[in-house]
């Protein structure tokens, strides 16, 4: 009744005859039979458009998921499981760690070289992190007793030359209040500095720290140069003319002189005489009075008066900067002259940072040590013999200085602090040595096999004892995703949001085309049905539905129309006795007999259904009790006979599997709402392979029932 209700439902219901026992009615056959046959041509819709699109769409969804879980080349790992296992460890915060080519290695050499990380990660585990150990740089591969008494000395002639650096700069920064110099070129800055005072000329009460020797360069430059200027003409006019001409205005002579003086008749010229006169009378007894001399001097007063002005004007800046030794225009031209252009240089190369800033407050303190040559001589050289002893530390050890500091150059050149750290941390632990030659001979093996990434990992490691392995099948399965990406259009191509319209429009595709195909079989039922031919057996037929009494029997209806009824309702459906009832032997045939149930039929009973059918479908549990013989048995004495070999099997079902008859397993459970009330038997009986739907609340504990007391 479950199947013929289910069948009705979708349309199918006029193809099935039931006859379930010995008490079904002629007439309600009769008229069924009648009614079937009546059956005007069932509609159907745009069958071949849809199932066109139906077969584009299942061929997109099934590309992309062939391509989804196909395995990339001889990886052994598809594409589904590469990106499942990115998202897993998306969470992990490893580094970005190329390897080149990974994605196009077979699994048998991404396991090989896996042991190979292991292996690392075991050594840097044992060492603890690569850039925290003394030898952290040194690329030894190995360890001989002498190389490492020769590696020792080198270390402890390091450490002497730093410390001997330390002691002579010491003294000089005492007593030029320096700071200590960070490394050798702040060291070399401080040699410099200590020659340099030592150039410095007599500065007196000069103010050597002021701000003006970098703000205003050229206004000190032009006061002092005036100021020496003046000084010059005074010496060299100053006993040919008298105190009152060089505050004359000779502009007017010095055109006449420049027009007139020139020409050959410019005596004959009264204004050339008059200027000439004039002139000689700003002069004392015995001065010279030709053309060029007078010229001459006139240039020279004309000079004086600029330079005075200039003067004039920063006279108050000369006393600030140059103190008690500003005497205004009789102060000490040529000393000022060369502690200004000397100052000057020194605060263009202060600003520069090519000197300390720290040189100007020692030579604004007093006059400059006698010792400091002697001092920088022997910092010079203790620079010297550091140089020496670090480059032979550096090749004893096969340091990569780069590695080690992260700057360039030579080891030198780094921090003095860095060097004394690098230095003592080795001869304090010169055993450790072994350690990092085992960790260079696994590098050199990691970067034979393409691991260079890997190896870099290793190297920045501080935790985690297996965050090498992590990183490495990071690194493994990202190379496997991008080559999916390049080699499969469907992975490249791929849209979420169009991916789920597709699906959405197959399942909508997919159920009309459920309804077509019902639509389909109705449609051929129909059209297999017989018409209105003249006799035979589908006249019997006819004459029995006009008859309103004493119809025939079924079973001899089915025998003498069998034919057409089996056209009008191609589907039987009976139980094991109905059909020993109903049909006769050798007459009707069935394509195929479907036992459901079946391990609730004997095959006593089953054999009569098996003989009239060219295929046998047998569905049952085998795991259910089979039927019982208990009353059948009641008060009979057992007997048996070796000739019946079939006579303990109890079931159709059993039979058949007796006989290694093919078998599949219905493996997906829907009956159970809660899983939990399969669970036991699925385990039990099933061997845990039933397909079980989880249960939304699994979880819960307060499941079942419950006692609320009303009082």
């Amino acid at each position: 009744e479950v199947v013929k209700r289910r069948l009705d439902n979708v349309g199918l219901g006029d193809a099935c005859l039931e006859l379930h026992s010995h008490k079904t009615a002629k007439k309600t056959v009769l008229d069924e039979l009648a009614r079937t046959l009546e059956l005007g041509r069932p509609r159907t819709g745009a069958v071949t458009e849809d199932v066109t699109e139906l077969t584009r769409l299942r061929e997109r969804l099934n590309g992309y998921c062939e391509a989804i879980n196909r395995t990339i080349g001889e990886s052994g790992v598809t594409p589904f499981q590469a990106a499942g296992e990115l998202l897993a460890s998306a969470a992990a915060a490893s580094p970005e760690t190329p390897v080149s080519d990974i994605g196009q290695w077979p699994q048998s050499e991404y396991r090989r070289k896996r042991g190979l990380v292991e292996e690392l990660q075991a050594r840097v585990s044992a060492m603890g992190p690569p850039r925290d150990h003394p030898f952290w740089g040194s690329k030894l591969k190995e360890s001989l007793p002498a190389a490492l008494d020769s590696l020792k000395a080198n270390l402890e002639a390091y450490k002497a030359a730093q410390e001997n650096l330390t002691d002579r700069t010491g003294i000089l920064v005492q007593t030029m209040w320096f700071s200590d110099p960070a490394d050798l070129a702040e060291t070399e800055r401080l040699v410099a500095a200590a020659l340099r005072a030592m150039e410095a000329p007599d500065l007196g009460s000069v103010e050597v720290k002021s701000q003006l020797w970098t703000q205003r360069p050229d206004v000190v430059r032009s006061l002092v140069e005036s100021g020496s200027a003046m000084a010059e003409l005074k010496a060299e006019y100053g006993t040919v003319l008298k105190p009152e001409a060089w505050e004359e205005d000779l502009s007017a002579d010095r055109l006449v002189l420049e027009t007139d003086g020139v020409k050959p008749w410019r005596l004959l010229i009264s204004e050339y005489r008059r200027t000439k006169d004039r002139l000689a009378a700003l002069q004392t007894p015995g001065g010279k009075t030709g053309a060029k001399n007078l010229l001459a001097m006139v240039a020279a007063v004309q000079s004086h008066q600029r330079c005075d002005a200039v003067f004039e004007e920063h006279n108050a800046l000369g006393l600030e900067l140059f103190g008690e030794d500003w005497n205004g225009k009789d102060s000490d031209w040529p000393r000022l002259t060369a502690v200004t252009h000397w100052l000057l240089r020194l605060h263009g190369d202060v600003s520069g940072g090519g000197m300390p800033q720290r040189l100007l407050d020692y030579l604004s303190w007093g006059p400059v040590s006698k010792q400091l040559p002697e001092m920088a001589s022997r910092i010079g050289q203790a620079v010297t013999d550091l140089r020496k002893a670090a480059a032979d530390a550096a090749l004893g050890m096969d340091l990569d200085v780069f590695r080690r500091f992260q700057q360039p150059g030579a080891l030198a050149e780094q921090s003095l602090e860095q060097q004394l750290r690098l230095a003592t941390g080795c001869l304090e632990n010169l055993e450790s040595v072994h350690d990092m030659v085992r960790l260079n001979v696994q590098g050199a093996d990691c970067q034979a096999e393409g691991l260079q990434g890997i190896l870099e990992a290793a190297y920045l490691w501080t935790a985690g004892e297996n965050a090498l392995p992590d990183t490495y099948d990071r690194a493994w399965y990202e190379g496997l995703w991008e080559r999916a990406l390049k080699e499969r259009a469907e992975l490249r191509s791929f849209d979420g949001a169009a991916h789920g319209q597709i699906r959405e429009s197959f399942q909508q595709l997919d159920r009309r085309v459920l309804v077509h195909n019902r639509a389909r079989l109705a449609q051929a039922h129909w059209e297999r049905m017989p018409r209105n031919q003249g006799g035979g057996q589908l006249a019997v037929l006819r004459r029995q539905f006009e008859m309103r009494r004493r119809h025939l029997p079924i079973r001899q209806l089915l025998e003498r129309a069998g034919n057409p009824i089996q056209a009008i309702k191609p589907v039987f459906m009976m139980s094991p006795l109905s059909i020993a009832a109903y049909l006769s032997p050798g007459g009707i045939k069935f394509d195929l007999v479907v036992f459901d149930e079946a391990s609730q039929v004997k095959p006593v009973d089953a054999l009569g259904a098996v003989m009239r059918g060219g295929q046998v479908v047998v569905v049952g549990d085998s795991q259910q009790l089979p039927p019982t013989p208990f009353f059948e048995t009641a008060g009979q004495v057992e007997e048996y006979s070796e000739d019946e070999l079939t006579s303990d099997i109890e079931s159709i079902l059993g039979l058949f599997a007796a006989q290694n008859a093919p078998s599949r397993m219905l493996r997906w459970h829907y009956r159970s709402r809660h899983d939990s009330l399969i669970a036991v038997s699925n385990h039990e009986f099933y061997g845990g392979e039933l397909v079980l739907f989880p249960s939304p609340d699994a979880g819960r504990e307060d499941t079942g029932l419950f006692f609320h007391h009303l009082p």
